[in-house]
């Protein structure tokens, strides 16, 4: 078998994306955040572990501890911890002196806030899966072919819609 090292010493030194992305609420409301690809280790583990916990606890549906957080919480909390690695422009409304980040205080930002919160965890979602998809492009074209498996099956479907459409033209001709 014939493997070429070059193209993995490339994915090997591939560090996690992350980039600076602005949110804005309204005109006069937005912030910076230093987001991660969502295919960040941490992230990755992180739901596993969410994942595996919830299957191990839904047995007991009818009692609940007052300290349990719902599922949406969890996930808020392990956004803040492994997609978002600084902010700018967050405020504080009394003193109305800048933040500094730490993963607690945006994880408190998302679960307090309401639908702020909620909005904002949407948008960091689709941020981390915009820089990924970013990434994973260029890190196509350094290496010379897909890297994950989702990518290959996505282009064999290209090229197999592409076949069917031309095969389609050909014998309407």
């Amino acid at each position: 078998m014939l493997i070429d090292t070059e193209q993995l010493a490339q994915r090997e030194n591939w560090k996690e994306p992350r980039e600076w992305r602005t949110f804005q609420l309204t005109p006069s409301q937005k912030c910076r955040f230093l987001v991660k690809g969502i295919n960040s280790k941490g992230y990755r583990i992180a739901q596993e572990r969410l994942t595996e916990h919830l299957r191990l606890t839904c047995g007991n549906l009818t009692n609940v501890d007052d300290y349990e957080e719902t599922t949406l919480a969890k996930h808020m909390t392990i956004i803040a911890h492994h997609l978002v690695d600084d902010w700018e422009g967050i405020y504080d409304k009394e003193t109305g002196t800048e933040r500094q980040f730490t993963h607690n205080s945006l994880a408190t930002i998302l679960k307090y806030s309401g639908d702020l919160g909620i909005i904002m965890q949407g948008w960091i979602l689709e941020q981390a899966s915009d820089i990924q998809m970013i990434a994973d492009k260029e890190l196509e074209v350094a290496v010379g072919k897909p890297w994950s498996f989702s990518d290959i099956i996505t282009k064999s479907s290209e090229e197999k819609n592409s076949n069917e459409s031309e095969n389609a033209s050909e014998n309407q001709e």
